[in-house]
């Protein structure tokens, strides 16, 4: 009866906390495979407006939750981001190998009634702020952090504003234009 095929399920007691299971064909196969359960199944991709925060959550899980951002663990699943980002949630359970699985939280900018034209993006030194009409108050610029690092209170209303950026360091900013009539308009600009 060489050929008897026979397959067993055991909870291996190695894997006393992982609803693994062992298979095996005796006889024909002793180096038996473990099936894992450990599984995460992360919530569907959203999007959202820029300032808005969102709770990031797993639909399936069958272990303890640590998201990622960036390949850094982040500490709470309630975030704000400020651009288009990935996290990663990894799925623990002991003795068993991790899961994972992605979600993309897709960031848009502010509705506005107001047609703003920033360019270039990305710059080096000058920034040009266009509008349809001659309404820009005031702008902001911001790091990522929220800090501000510049205020300009334009006087004279006009169509074109340039402003110069050689200040800035390689990297990412926020720009706020406030119009006339308290419309705001906010843009990410990337200084290279």
């Amino acid at each position: 009866m060489k050929n008897i095929l026979l397959f067993f399920f055991s909870t291996m007691s190695c894997y006393s906390q992982c609803p693994c299971v062992q298979s095996a064909v005796i006889g024909v196969n002793e180096g038996a495979s473990i099936s894992h359960n450990n599984i995460v199944v992360a919530m569907d991709d959203i999007v959202i407006t820029l300032g808005e925060t969102v709770a990031l959550y797993a639909k399936k899980s069958s272990g303890e939750l640590i998201w990622y951002s960036k390949g850094r663990r982040i500490d709470e699943n309630i975030v704000k981001p400020y651009e288009t980002t990935e996290y990663t949630v990894q799925s623990v359970l002991e003795s068993c190998p991790d899961a994972y699985d992605n979600v993309v939280v897709y960031v848009e900018e502010f509705p506005t009634t107001k047609s703003v034209y920033v360019f270039p993006n990305p710059t080096s030194d000058q920034l040009s702020i266009v509008t349809a009409d001659n309404s820009i108050r005031e702008v902001r610029l911001y790091d990522l952090n929220g800090r501000q690092l510049r205020y300009y209170d334009f006087v004279e209303l006009a169509q074109q504003h340039i402003m110069d950026l050689t200040f800035l360091n390689t990297g990412i900013y926020l720009i706020k234009i406030v119009c006339i009539g308290g419309d705001e308009v906010v843009k990410k600009i990337i200084k290279n």
